[in-house]
C-alpha cells in the first residue's frame, strides 16, 4: 500500500511519514512566524500519496471481492517528490517563508511508487482524492486537534 496520509495521522517530525512531518513543521513555523522550515535530505525523493478515504474505500472493494493469495497494490501510482509535497502543504497553509534542504539527512529510496494496473483492472477503481485537496483536509484536522496531534 502506498504512504497513507490523513486526519489523525502521526504528526511528530522526528518518526511520521514525510507528508505528516511537514505539515507539522511547516503549521508550526507559520504560527511562530519562522523564515525558514528545514527538510531532511534533498527534497528528490519520490513517493505515492494515499489519503486515508481512498485506502479504506479500496480496502472495502478489494474485501468484497478480491479473493486471491497474491498480494494487490493499493496507491495512486503518481509520483510526489518531498519538494512538491512541501509547497503543496506550504500553499494549503499560505506559509510564505523558504525552505532550507539539509543535505546532511538521508533522502532515503529515489523512487517508491506502485504499479497500479491489476488495482484497477480489479477493483474498477482509482484514488480519487487529489494531494492537494487531501493535505487541506488533513491540515484542518491537525489545525482542530493540535494538542491531541502533537502528543501521539
Amino acid at each position: 500500500m502506498a504512504n497513507m496520509y490523513g486526519p489523525g495521522e502521526h504528526f511528530d517530525p522526528k518518526q511520521s511519514k514525510a507528508l505528516a512531518g511537514l505539515i507539522r513543521k511547516i503549521y508550526e513555523a507559520k504560527k511562530k512566524r519562522r523564515p525558514t522550515v528545514e527538510i531532511w535530505g534533498t527534497g528528490k525523493p519520490v513517493r505515492d500519496w494515499l489519503y486515508v478515504k481512498d485506502g479504506v474505500e479500496a480496502v472495502l472493494r478489494a474485501a468484497s471481492i478480491y479473493n486471491e493469495i497474491d498480494p494487490l497494490n493499493i496507491a495512486t501510482g503518481v509520483g510526489i517528490s518531498i519538494s512538491e509535497l512541501a509547497e503543496t502543504i506550504k500553499q494549503v497553509l499560505d506559509y510564505k517563508g523558504k525552505f532550507v534542504y539539509d543535505t546532511s539527512k538521508p533522502d532515503g529510496a529515489l523512487h517508491k511508487l506502485f504499479g497500479i494496473k491489476k488495482m484497477k483492472k480489479i477493483l474498477n477503481w482509482i484514488p480519487s482524492t487529489p494531494l492537494k485537496k487531501g493535505v487541506k483536509e488533513t491540515v484542518e484536522w491537525f489545525d482542530k486537534n493540535y494538542k491531541r496531534a502533537i502528543s501521539y
